[in-house]
């Protein structure tokens, strides 16, 4: 049998967590930073520098940082985290509103 390639983890899916790791914790220190990359309006983020390939988030955000950063807690608290892991938190972090509902959801 030929061995796989893949040296991570597949993007977009619950993972393991490390040893170790208090979520609850976690999601009291995280913070949600932005990324220049995918925005395409100057925002909290800084000024836009957005890549080719790079999706760009919702313009309606801009100004919810707060509302941002609960659901990146409730998402960390509940477990909707996939690696890897660099440093202290995961790459992978998911909450999805479906309708009036705020739920960590997997994409």
């Amino acid at each position: 049998m030929r061995a796989s390639k893949r040296h991570r983890p597949a993007a977009k899916s619950i993972s393991y967590l490390p040893p170790g790791v208090d979520l609850s914790r976690l999601a009291e220190r995280a913070r949600y930073v932005g990324s220049p990359e995918h925005k395409d309006t100057p925002s909290f983020a800084g000024q836009p520098k957005p890549r080719a390939d790079a999706t760009i988030c919702d313009r309606s955000f801009i100004d919810k940082l707060l509302q941002l950063n609960s659901w990146l807690r409730s998402a960390l608290t509940s477990g909707a985290v996939g690696a890897p892991w660099e440093g202290d938190f995961p790459r992978y972090v998911w909450f999805k509103v479906i309708a009036g509902c705020r739920c960590p959801l997997p994409v």
